[in-house]
């Protein structure tokens, strides 16, 4: 299970738009309807992002214990974590392919793209 707000158990939704990234928590109205339950969504933070973006990248980067990060991937190559609501860090990937196929391999906690010499490239 993702979290995407920290001292939260409750069900969120994390939303990337080319220069955001939004969350939302859902909030169960009170009363009954025949239908089933009826939910608000909440706005809980959003990061606005320098660059435009294409992808989001859930993980505990680092091989971290009970911490969710989320990487926000831009189309020029730029990572951009964060740790829940808190900005943490900001890398450029050399020999970026735009826009690339990424993903995170926790088990040996690297992030895996193609390079623009169609190489496979994995980071730490």
């Amino acid at each position: 299970m993702q979290v995407f707000y920290s001292g939260s158990k409750a069900i969120h939704i994390g939303i990337i738009h080319p220069r955001a990234i939004s969350v939302y928590s859902f909030i169960e109205k009170q009363g009954s309807v025949e239908h089933g339950s009826q939910f608000d969504i909440k706005l809980i933070y959003e990061h606005s992002l320098q660059r435009y973006n294409y992808q989001v990248i859930l993980g505990s980067f680092g091989a971290v214990k009970g911490r969710d990060f989320l990487c926000a991937v831009a189309v020029d190559g730029t990572l951009s974590f964060f740790e829940q609501e808190t900005f943490v860090y900001e890398t450029q990937l050399p020999a970026f392919l735009l826009p690339s196929p990424i993903t995170y391999v926790a088990e040996t906690d690297v992030f895996v793209t193609l390079t623009k010499n169609w190489c496979i490239a994995a980071y730490k």
